[in-house]
């Protein structure tokens, strides 16, 4: 799934469980890359992967994919979660449906924001202290020196 999460993603799912369950499969792995999407779309999908009688696996990638908003609770309803290097997961709170809502929605922005690019091959584990720290572009070596 490389969108945000609607009614018709949620159609995909028993689908493709029911594909996955018919041909035999193991487990189904769902490859995710989503800004969010519909609360009620999200719910459905979770309850889904829930009581899926094969093992769900959500693979958040490609790197530089993202698992935010709805995103969060699709993976973590997942029976295993995995993240490709330099994807995330977060902002799990509502976007606002267009009204402003001051410090949370700079808060969901903030921690959405992609890494610095020197930054980009590191894994990025999200941690209850807050809003990720920026840092700061890394200086280029003087002229003639590498």
């Amino acid at each position: 799934m490389d969108s945000a999460i609607t009614p018709v993603t949620v159609r995909l799912s028993p689908t493709a469980l029911d594909r996955a369950q018919s041909e035999g499969a193991q487990a189904l792995i769902v490859q995710l890359n989503t800004p969010g999407g519909l609360e009620r779309s999200m719910r459905s999908m979770v309850q889904t992967i829930l009581g899926s009688p094969i093992p769900v696996i959500v693979y958040v990638a490609p790197t530089g994919a993202r698992a935010a908003s709805a995103g969060v609770f699709i993976t973590m309803a997942a029976h295993v979660a995995a993240m490709a290097p330099a994807t995330n997961i977060g902002a799990a709170h509502s976007g606002g449906g267009g009204r402003d809502h001051g410090q949370g929605m700079t808060k969901k922005v903030e921690n959405d924001a992609p890494p610095c690019p020197h930054h980009r091959d590191r894994a990025r584990v999200a941690t209850r202290s807050g809003p990720r720290r920026r840092c700061a572009p890394r200086s280029r070596p003087p002229s003639g020196r590498r």
